[in-house]
């Protein structure tokens, strides 16, 4: 009997042969010993073809590879027949690995689910781990398998793929993207304008740093700034169209990045359009990324200012140069009239004086009739130009009281300043005049101390000699000594030359 089975050890196809025993060997007849003979010849061979199938190609497992197939079906269909046939995913974990990482890349998402599926299969992975350790794999092929970073790798790479996609599109030169609408301040003198951006959908708000400009546009009457942010993933787009022309091919029309997320930008306004502008953009409506830089605007308003005037002074001095020539007009009329006011006087004496007489009146009318046409013409500029709107008006005014109050507040802090300064000047003598004193004191403190731990010395000295002297008196009355005043004086001043602590200075003698 013969039967195919897979092999418990190794998992691949083996042949299983059930051999006779000796007792079924035992001849019982010459017939049935030449069939036992015939099957054990059987068995023989079987056992041949089996050693052939489990250790002839020992060590080749059938193979699987993701590159050998076109197609993500075909692909799954050979990993399932060999697996039949014997394989297993993770008996070499290099290449199941790269298997995975090939199949993700390809978009092939069913073949990346059933490989990880297998990875986590406990049963697959015990019967890959034995295969690869009865093949005699190295440490590193027979370790767990864990697709985790493989996946993750390829997560990534995708996604920087992808990225480099969008930038791509990003940076087409027919077209500027959707973005974050920074803030912006703005200035301007008569000959420029002046912004400053900041990469921030506020201006009192953190910039956005690592900012790139990827796309800048200056044409007469637009300006366009588009910023891209990789590290924040953030994109600007400021889009200004301009109330007047500047110059794009100007030297002076520059931008340029500066620290801490912000740009700077210069437009030179266009000759014909030089002067203070009344606002920056055409749209009357101000957006709430515009704001006035301040600091500028103070710097450049002589300027503005002088320029108004002198704009204003030329503009006076157009219309009297235009009045004077219609005065000049008229006045060659009345004098053609003139001349034939005196022909007709040459004809008659009497019609002469009537024709000087309508003469003067003549050009009493004709002066009336060029200060008629001068208010008229005074009027119609008026009326040609547009009035400020109550907006407009309210606007300055705001900007005026916003002026006077920056001048207070800077008044203000200046004179806090000095008042600070002022302050401390003065603690600071007090200070130093405190110290002084409370120096003093010590000091005066200190030679009391010394005076009375120098009193107190003495008189410890006198009680000390006084006790000496009572006890030496009382020795010598009791052992019968002659003792008298003179040797209790020598004695006294014996004992002061032998004591060192009465040479001693003051401070010695509070030390001790």
């Amino acid at each position: 009997p013969v039967a195919a089975s897979a092999s418990r050890r190794t998992g691949r196809p083996c042949v299983r042969v059930a051999v006779p025993t000796r007792t079924m060997l035992r001849p019982r007849a010459p017939r049935r010993a030449a069939a036992s003979a015939l099957v054990l010849a059987a068995a023989l061979v079987c056992v041949g073809l089996a050693a052939a199938v489990d250790g002839g190609d020992a060590g080749d497992a059938p193979a699987w590879k993701v590159e050998d197939a076109e197609s993500e079906a075909e692909a799954l269909s050979d990993l399932e027949h060999a697996i039949e046939a014997g394989f297993r995913l993770g008996s070499d974990v290099t290449a199941a690995k790269d298997a995975t990482r090939a199949a993700l890349l390809r978009g092939w998402w069913k073949l990346g689910e059933r490989l990880i599926a297998l990875s986590k299969d406990a049963d697959h992975q015990a019967a890959a781990a034995a295969a690869a350790n009865n093949n005699g794999a190295a440490t590193g092929s027979a370790a767990k398998l864990d697709l985790t970073a493989s996946v993750h790798g390829v997560a990534s790479e995708i996604k920087r793929k992808l990225s480099h996609m969008q930038d791509l599109l990003r940076s087409d030169a027919g077209a500027v993207s959707k973005g974050i609408a920074p803030a912006f301040e703005w200035a301007q003198s008569p000959t420029h304008i002046f912004l400053q951006v900041k990469f921030a959908h506020k201006l009192d708000t953190p910039a956005t740093l690592g900012c790139a400009a990827d796309n800048v546009t200056v044409v007469a009457d637009r300006f366009t700034l588009a910023a891209d942010c990789k590290a924040k993933r953030k994109r600007f787009l400021l889009d200004l169209p301009l109330l007047k022309r500047v110059d794009p091919s100007h030297a002076d029309t520059t931008w340029s990045l500066t620290s801490v997320g912000r740009a700077s930008v210069t437009l030179r306004k266009a000759e014909d359009d030089e002067g203070p502008w009344a606002r920056l953009l055409q749209s009357r409506k101000k957006p709430g990324n515009l704001h006035v830089w301040w600091a500028m605007s103070e710097r450049h308003e002589n300027e503005n200012e002088e320029w108004s005037k002198s704009a204003a002074k030329a503009k006076r001095d157009a219309k009297k140069k235009e009045e004077a020539a219609k005065k000049g007009e008229g006045g060659g009329d009345d004098g053609k009239g003139g001349e034939g006011a005196g022909a007709a006087g040459d004809a008659s004496k009497a019609d002469g004086d009537d024709a000087a007489k309508a003469k003067d009146e003549g050009a009493a009318a004709a002066d009336g009739a060029t200060k008629d046409a001068a208010g008229a013409d005074k009027a119609a500029d008026a009326a040609a130009a547009p009035p400020p709107s109550p907006f407009e008006l309210r606007r300055a005014e705001l900007e005026k009281a916003a002026k006077k109050e920056r001048r207070a507040a800077e008044d203000a802090a200046q004179t806090a300043t000095r008042a600070a300064d002022a302050d401390a000047r003065t603690r600071k003598r007090e200070a130093m005049e405190r110290a002084r004193k409370e120096k003093a004191a010590i000091e005066e403190e200190a030679a009391a101390a010394r005076a009375a731990a120098k009193a107190t010395l003495e008189a410890a000295k006198r009680e000390i000699d006084e006790r000496l002297r009572a006890d030496v008196r009382a020795a010598a009355a009791e052992l019968g000594a002659e003792w008298t005043e003179e040797d209790d004086q020598a004695s006294s001043a014996a004992a002061a030359a032998a004591d060192p602590a009465s040479g001693r200075g003051m401070g010695d003698a509070a030390e001790l």
